[in-house]
């Protein structure tokens, strides 16, 4: 049975049923009976809050998985990778999945669990994510996301949001963000840390800024964002920000107005309610039983090749995280791409390639003129702009 891992980075591996999971992987992991066309998309848990008895709570993100080309039943096994800090992953827990199915949720049991895992049994095709009992008290892996008011003229306002490590979150906390009816611009201090708790933490800054609230409970039982802090300064100056549990320092980020300007602004749109509702593109992914790091070449029409994008990527230096920023891949997005590799050409090309992806996921061509609208209004290489206006002019 091929286990096959990194869906949202399109990898594939040729393995068999006995293969072991990466514990450092932090993707999803399906195992199939033979190859197979996986499309999947992740969701906020706040449009499933409904179905999600009070003792439990969420263990990681919620998924819809379909098989595209095959029959559903070729998919087996599915390990969904969770936010809960284990030091001693034999120790006793209790690790269920929530299966919503025809507006209805079933608590299923979990097959197994790793340090990063979760292994449940495929009983259906419908949304389907892990949790634990409530009364599991377990540390999370968090996340912190950093977001600055854009129209604030006499004072410099940011958003400071604590939430456990999952793409679900994120997305809940990017939803309430939009929704807020502020244009915001996503500063990308945004980092992970160990040992998030159901506690009251403290945001400080060094200089001393205006912090609202002083203080703030994180409950891990709530699906859906309570609040975030604000911190608020009078000058645009450089500053540092530190999150305490008590007097541990979890997380720190220096920010300097570098950081905010010529950054994308996050406005209100009319998809505002659609993003809240916990929808998003859907990741298409073919299972083959290969070893080549790079899935075939999805070109149309004038879509930017393989080769043409690793040729983009040799020119862009360490401002390549930016780029990838600029075309609205998220931290975890970078954290996937990073994980594991050591090529950094390769690194910036998976970065492309992701990129390429999306943009014909939305209809569009993911043209030399696609990207460079993608990078419009930063710095980037003049040998970068110079290749892409040459692909422009002299297209495949």
């Amino acid at each position: 049975m091929p286990v096959v891992d990194r869906f949202e980075e399109e990898d594939g591996s040729d393995s068999d049923a006995s293969a072991e999971i990466d514990e450092d992987d932090e993707g999803l992991v399906f195992e199939v009976s033979e190859q197979a066309l996986v499309r999947y998309s992740v969701l906020c848990w706040s449009k499933f809050s409904e179905f999600l008895p009070d003792s439990w709570r969420p263990a990681g993100s919620i998924y819809d998985v379909n098989v595209v080309d095959k029959d559903p039943s070729v998919l087996k096994l599915i390990h969904f990778p969770h936010s809960l800090c284990l030091t001693d992953p034999e120790r006793e827990l209790r690790f269920s999945v929530l299966h919503v199915k025809e507006q209805h949720g079933y608590i299923e049991s979990a097959v197994d669990f790793t340090a990063s895992h979760v292994k449940w049994r495929v009983s259906s095709l419908c949304p389907v994510g892990s949790i634990i009992p409530s009364s599991q008290h377990e540390e999370n892996h968090g996340a912190v996301l950093v977001f600055k008011e854009h129209d604030h003229q006499e004072q410099f306002c940011f958003h400071v949001f604590v939430a456990p490590n999952t793409q679900s979150m994120i997305m809940a906390i990017e939803a309430q963000v939009l929704s807020s009816g502020k244009k915001m611009i996503k500063m990308y201090k945004s980092a992970t840390f160990s040992s998030l708790k159901e506690k009251v933490y403290r945001l400080i800054s060094n200089p001393e800024a205006e912090i609202i609230p002083l203080q703030q409970e994180f409950c891990t039982e709530a699906v859906e964002m309570k609040g975030f802090f604000e911190a608020i300064f009078d000058q645009p100056l450089t500053f540092q920000l530190f999150l305490m549990d008590k007097d541990q320092e979890l997380w720190t980020a220096k920010i300097t107005k570098g950081d905010w300007e010529g950054k994308k602004v996050l406005k209100p749109s009319k998809r505002t309610k659609e993003q809240h509702t916990g929808e998003k593109k859907k990741s298409r992914c073919e299972v083959m039983p290969n070893n080549n790091p790079l899935l075939p070449d999805t070109n149309r029409g004038q879509a930017l090749t393989t080769k043409q994008l690793l040729q983009v990527a040799q020119t862009l230096g360490q401002e390549w995280e930016e780029v990838a920023i600029n075309l609205d891949q998220s931290i975890t997005d970078l954290d996937g791409i990073k994980e594991g590799g050591k090529n950094v050409n390769m690194i910036k090309l998976k970065m492309l390639e992701l990129w390429k992806r999306r943009t014909i996921e939305d209809n569009r061509q993911a043209t030399a003129q696609d990207l460079l609208t993608g990078l419009k209004g930063m710095t980037i290489p003049s040998e970068t702009r110079d290749l892409l206006k040459g692909y422009v002019l002299n297209p495949v």
